[in-house]
């Protein structure tokens, strides 16, 4: 059971990463163009039919929720980096209100106290519960596709919140200018300060640094080891 969990989960973020990723390579001249956009638009649909909840979250697990009624106690599970790949298809795209509405659930469901996003959520007939830890990699995509929506469509409001999840990261997740592959949690000085060197998104660092100086700091450093 658990295998099959596996490839059901890995199956949603491989189909929203191939519609990012195929769309961010797509060139006008590209000869394939069509084809290319043909599995976006695919990819774009089972999404948006197949995937998102009556919650509006992007379930990693729906055939086996569906598939399993007489198992009312089953978990469902919605993770913070389909929700990120998700924004950013809905913004690469130019689908504004699927955008905002993914906004509206990160604000509702993802976001902590501390405005850094759980990782992820569990969904049951009583309601919603937030895992209390974050993964830097998806808290950066989220940041990412926030300003880029912003230089899109210039609504402050994505900004504002893109920045705030940023600081969260800077006051918990950056350690000698680097950013861990998870909040620290501040409840003992022993706790494992780890760097995932594919957690480092310079792009996405690069961005910040362009509203909050500090983070500069954070790229230059991230970059020395990455390049």
């Amino acid at each position: 059971a658990s295998a099959a969990l596996m490839v059901t989960v890995t199956l949603v973020t491989v189909t929203i990463a191939t519609a990012v990723f195929l769309f961010a390579a797509c060139q006008p001249a590209d000869p394939k163009q069509k084809e290319k956009d043909a599995i976006i638009e695919r990819a774009f649909k089972f999404v948006r039919e197949q995937l998102i909840d009556s919650f509006g979250l992007v379930e990693s697990y729906p055939y086996q929720a569906r598939s399993i009624p007489e198992r009312p106690h089953y978990k469902r599970e919605a993770l913070s980096e389909s929700a990120g790949l998700w924004m950013q298809i809905t913004v690469q795209k130019g689908q504004k209100e699927w955008f905002d509405r993914q906004v509206k659930v990160l604000e509702d469901h993802f976001l902590l106290p501390d405005n850094a996003l759980s990782w992820r959520l569990a969904v049951s007939p009583e309601g919603i519960t937030r895992d209390p830890s974050n993964a830097t990699i998806d808290d950066l995509r989220v940041v990412g596709a926030l300003l880029e929506a912003h230089a899109l469509w210039k609504e402050d409001r994505y900004k504002r919140l893109a920045l705030n999840i940023a600081k969260s990261l800077t006051g918990k997740a950056v350690h000698e200018n680097l950013l861990l592959h998870q909040s620290l949690s501040g409840s003992s000085s022993e706790e494992p300060r780890i760097v995932d060197l594919s957690y480092l998104d310079l792009s996405v660092m690069d961005r910040i640094a362009q509203y909050d100086p500090s983070w500069r700091a954070v790229y230059d450093k991230s970059a020395g080891l990455l390049l």
